[in-house]
């Protein structure tokens, strides 16, 4: 295993990810168990892998989806109108990622940097035995020099013993970090692009995970994808085959005879012999499911192209305190998870890339709640982090970060500013007032203030006092009240000569940059306010633009997240609607280039600017404390 492994190293700069942690998996599992796999099988095998980029891959041609067909995941409960749906379709081209390999040799340095300093620390103890020795055999000395000596020689062994006891004490508090990580865990993620949404794998069952691509949806509370069995449910359009039940030795149905349904009401089905749970999500768009409630063991994340079959290698591999930043950690996160198992579909869901969706919502059936309600996380908190591709793969787009149990702060590139979470079971904040700056900007924080032009659209707080906002992962757009729509239109044609609707438009790479970045004040979450901070110099706070409130949060939406841009055109279309009777969504576009924080240990919501690289996070480019 150990020439192998070099003569994978020698390679990692020119074979793909994918193959990476196929040949990973197939080492590690042969490090764990060696009596189960023969060295030719394994030999065999791995040269298949570093050669062939092809093999035991399922190659399915799917049709070109409606790109915009599939960016609206609205709620009917939240009273929200039909979304307004461009008519042309985007295409889909393919784009691979790497990643690299931590070296074999590293581990071999530090053990030899390590006997290094044990053998001069013996050799400093055969100099102190020899210079007593010499003061002993020294008998014609007078006694102050032997007074002398002995003094000395305490001094040498006080100082000797004060640096023992420093290493132990600094070997404690190692220790005690590494006991502290596990019993803190928090899982580090890879999101990926899909029709408009982010989406993040889950393996369910045993004893060999299957592979479902869930839609991350902080606006809805179940975790559902299609079993096995759902007629006409979109598997030509969805990254992965239906979820084989049989396959699953752990796969139950819950029988609510016997057992409380968790997910919905107790009814009779033709398919089963017994009543069973049914549940039904309806959308605004018009799509919906249905499904029954079962139960399985599953986990999220881990590497994209192959399960994580034994615990062992999650364990060896995830080496102390920073348990969850590899992929290979994610085996440690599995819970026994309920879900819905989908036997009929409808509407965008049969359409869209991902094969399902995860609900996310502050509530018992959501799936990050039911991993802390099992133990497998110990904090009520979790983290997206969006960025954006110019096209997604059936293949997995790398598009982002998701992280369950906390944040990463390795991520930021601005501080984690708090707004105060409005809501209960969903995610909402209170905007105070609405900005468009001239020239745009990528940050919150001009690039010169002194130059900075910024225009309130005037409308004012007590208005939006009434409004509904909530922050929805899984609704690709932004949208607004249709009462501002003139308001905002008009500050637009101020700033650009023209007034502002959805319509496409043709711009260049120049003209994209300079139209106003949407600036979002949102009423911060007080007892999270840093008064350190200074709210004129800091990006995401308010200082600039409102000196009575200037410790209020400032969201930027720059027009490279606004504008979308179709690759069959070659125009941008603006995704910001006025559109909504009252209240409205901050969606993926907002949240695009932040890392957003959902505390429901603190009731509220962060936001850090951020390019969401996670790719180069678990690379090694950046190794600081995480919170």
């Amino acid at each position: 295993p150990h020439t192998l492994l070099a003569r994978v190293n020698q390679k990692r700069k020119t074979i793909t990810t994918m193959k990476i942690l196929h040949i990973h998996s197939a080492l590690t599992l042969l490090v764990t168990a060696p009596s189960a796999i023969s060295k030719d099988e394994t030999t065999t095998s791995l040269r298949g892998l570093l050669t062939s980029g092809t093999k035991n891959k399922k190659t399915v041609s799917f049709p070109v989806v409606p790109h915009h067909q599939v960016v609206n995941r609205r709620r009917l409960e939240l009273g929200l109108d039909e979304s307004w749906m461009p008519e042309e379709e985007e295409g889909v081209e393919r784009r691979r990622w790497k990643r690299q390999l931590h070296s074999a040799d590293e581990e071999e340095e530090e053990e030899e940097e390590e006997d290094g300093s044990e053998e001069e620390v013996t050799e400093v103890d055969e100099e102190e035995e020899s210079e007593e020795e010499e003061s002993e055999e020294d008998g014609e000395e007078t006694e102050d020099v032997e007074s002398s000596e002995d003094d000395e020689e305490e001094e040498n062994k006080d100082e000797t013993e004060a640096v023992e006891e420093e290493e132990e004490t600094e070997e404690e508090e190692e220790e005690e970090e590494d006991d502290e990580g596990p019993h803190h865990p928090q899982q580090l993620g890879a999101l990926y692009q899909g029709y408009g949404t982010h989406y993040v794998d889950v393996w369910v069952g045993k004893p060999y995970p299957q592979r479902q691509t869930v839609i991350v949806d902080t606006g809805s509370t179940v975790t559902a994808f299609p079993c096995a069995g759902c007629n006409d449910c979109g598997e030509e359009y969805h990254t992965d085959e239906y979820f084989h039940t049989q396959e699953s030795k752990t796969y139950q149905v819950t029988d609510c005879e016997s057992s409380r349904c968790n997910l919905g009401s107790c009814t009779t089905l033709n398919d089963y012999n017994h009543k069973v749970c049914n549940t039904r999500m309806s959308y605004a768009e018009g799509s919906s499911w249905s499904a029954v409630e079962a139960t399985d063991v599953m986990y999220a994340g881990g590497p994209h192209d192959g399960a994580l079959i034994h615990l062992d290698e999650a364990e060896a591999v995830s080496e102390g305190k920073h348990i969850g930043d590899s992929p290979q950690d994610a085996y440690v996160f599995e819970l026994n998870m309920s879900f819905g198992c989908q036997y009929r579909i409808t509407g965008l869901f049969k359409t869209q890339l991902a094969t399902g969706i995860m609900g996310m919502e502050d509530s018992p059936k959501s799936f990050w709640k039911q991993m802390y309600n099992q133990g497998v996380i110990d904090e009520k908190r979790f983290s997206l982090c969006f960025s954006r591709q110019p096209t997604a793969s059936r293949e997995g787009t790398e598009a982002g970060a998701m992280t369950i149990g906390g944040t990463d702060t390795r991520f930021h590139s601005t501080p984690m500013l708090y707004a105060r979470n409005v809501q209960s079971t969903s995610y909402g904040i209170r905007l105070k007032a609405i900005y468009l700056r001239k020239n745009g900007g990528e940050s919150a924080l001009p690039d010169d203030a002194e130059e900075q032009v910024v225009h309130n659209i005037g409308v004012g707080e007590s208005t939006m006092a009434n409004w509904r906002i909530i922050v929805d992962s899984g609704t690709t757009d932004t949208y607004l009240p249709s009462s501002i729509h003139s308001q905002f239109s008009n500050v637009w044609k101020e700033i650009t000569g023209h007034a502002f609707n959805n319509s496409p438009m043709n711009l260049s790479p120049e003209e994209l940059l300079a139209l106003p970045t949407v600036l979002f004040q949102v009423e911060a979450h007080q007892p999270s306010i840093d008064e350190e901070l200074d709210p004129e110099t800091t990006p995401g706070l308010s200082g600039l633009v409102d000196a009575h409130n200037p410790h209020d949060i400032l969201i930027a939406m720059p027009a490279s997240h606004y504008m979308e841009w179709s690759e069959k055109s070659g125009m941008y279309t603006p995704r910001v609607y006025m559109s909504e009777r009252s209240g409205g969504v901050l969606g993926a576009n907002t949240m695009q280039g932040h890392d957003v924080h959902f505390d429901s240990e603190n009731n509220r919501i962060g936001w850090a600017e951020s390019d969401c690289d996670y790719m180069g996070l678990i690379s090694g480019v950046a190794d600081t404390d995480r919170s």
